[in-house]
C-alpha cells in the first residue's frame, strides 16, 4: 500500500517527467494546471484540491492560488497556441473575497488589449478565481513580449493526462532534479503532507519589529520556464511575509505587485515594513532583492482585521 508520502513524491517525479518536455515551468507541471479552454480573448485554468497543495485548514495554499492567478492571465496574452515568445510578468494584482479557497480552483481571464504607444507589447488581462464556495477572488495583470531565441511554446495540457507522464526513475535524475526531490522530502518530514507545498516552497517569514523577513531559498523547485522564480510564487512569499508582519488577528485582503527584475541566485532577501496599521485596515510594503541586492518585487499588501468569534 502507497502511503500518503510516497503518493507525494510520485507526484513530483510526475511533474519532472512532465518539465522534460521543454515549453514550461516545474511549477505549472507539478501543480498540474489544466488549459480546460484558451482562445484569443478568454482562458479557463483550473487545478484540482491535491492535499499536498492545501493547507493543515484544508484551504488551497495561497501559493498555489497566486501561481494560479498569474499562469490563468498569462495564459490568455499567450493565446490559443501557447506562444514561444516570453511573457514576462510586470504587474500582478488580486483582491480577495474572503471566500475559502476549496475545491476546484477556475482562474477565468479575459484579454483586455495592449498598452498605447509603449515601445515593446504590453498586455492587460483581467479575471476571476472561483472555487467550491463562489468568487475567491478578482485578478489583473500586465505581461510584456521578450523575444527569447528557442523558447519552445506552452504545453497547453489538460487533466487526465496523468497516463501520459510516468513518474521519472530517481537513477535518471540530473542535478537540478535530485534539488526537488531532496526539498520535497524534506519538506515532508518537516510536517507530513498538510501544508506540504507551503515547506516545499519556502513560503515563511518571522516577525520583526515594525515588519518581517524571510531568505528565501531559490531554486529549480520554484523555478518558470526560464530558471526565474516563478511570478506567483513571488507575489504569495511577498504576501505571506506581509501576514507575518501584522500577524495573528488580520487577514489579507489585497495584493499589488510590479515585478522590478529576475529572481536569480540562490537566495532572495525578503523584507516587510508596516506602512500602516488602523483599526480596522493596514497596509504593508514588501521588497524582494537578490542576494547581491537586486531588486526583484515590490508588493503592497493591504490587510483587515478579522472579525471576532
Amino acid at each position: 500500500m502507497v502511503s500518503d508520502g510516497e503518493a507525494v513524491l510520485r507526484h513530483v517525479l510526475v511533474g519532472i517527467t512532465r518539465h522534460r518536455v521543454p515549453g514550461w515551468s516545474f511549477t505549472g507541471n507539478f501543480l498540474q494546471l489544466s488549459f480546460d479552454e484558451v482562445s484569443a480573448e478568454k482562458s479557463t485554468v483550473s487545478v484540482d484540491p491535491e492535499p499536498f497543495l492545501l493547507r493543515e485548514d484544508g484551504q488551497f495554499s495561497l501559493g498555489v492560488l497566486t501561481a494560479l492567478a498569474d499562469v490563468g492571465l498569462a495564459a490568455v496574452v499567450r493565446g490559443p497556441t501557447g506562444g514561444g515568445r516570453r511573457q514576462a510578468t510586470v504587474s500582478l494584482s488580486i483582491q480577495f473575497t474572503g471566500v475559502p479557497p476549496t475545491g476546484r480552483l477556475i482562474a477565468n481571464s479575459q484579454l483586455d488589449g495592449q498598452v498605447a504607444g509603449a515601445a515593446k507589447r504590453v498586455s492587460l488581462a483581467r479575471g476571476e478565481i472561483i472555487g467550491a464556495s463562489g468568487k475567491v477572488a478578482t485578478t489583473s495583470g500586465s505581461f510584456i513580449d521578450l523575444a527569447q531565441p528557442g523558447l519552445a511554446p506552452v504545453p497547453q495540457r489538460q487533466r487526465g493526462d496523468a497516463a501520459d507522464f510516468p513518474p521519472a526513475e530517481e537513477q535518471s535524475l540530473d542535478e537540478h532534479e535530485r534539488e526537488i526531490v531532496a526539498r520535497a522530502r524534506a519538506a515532508l518530514a518537516q510536517g507530513g503532507v498538510p501544508g506540504f507545498v507551503d515547506r516545499f516552497w519556502g513560503l515563511q517569514a518571522s516577525p520583526v519589529d515594525g515588519g518581517a523577513h524571510a531568505r528565501f531559498a531559490n531554486g529549480p523547485h520554484v523555478g518558470n520556464r526560464v530558471g526565474h522564480t516563478q511570478g506567483g510564487i513571488s507575489a504569495a512569499l511577498a504576501a505571506t511575509s506581509g501576514m507575518a508582519a501584522m500577524g495573528e488577528g488580520w487577514g489579507l485582503s489585497a495584493l499589488m505587485a510590479s515585478y522590478i527584475g529576475p529572481g536569480v541566485g540562490p537566495a532572495l532577501d525578503v523584507r516587510s515594513a508596516v506602512v500602516h496599521r488602523g483599526g480596522s485596515t493596514a497596509v504593508v510594503h514588501t521588497s524582494l532583492r537578490t542576494a547581491d541586492g537586486r531588486g526583484v518585487l515590490d508588493c503592497v499588501t493591504q490587510h483587515h482585521r478579522l472579525a471576532t468569534p
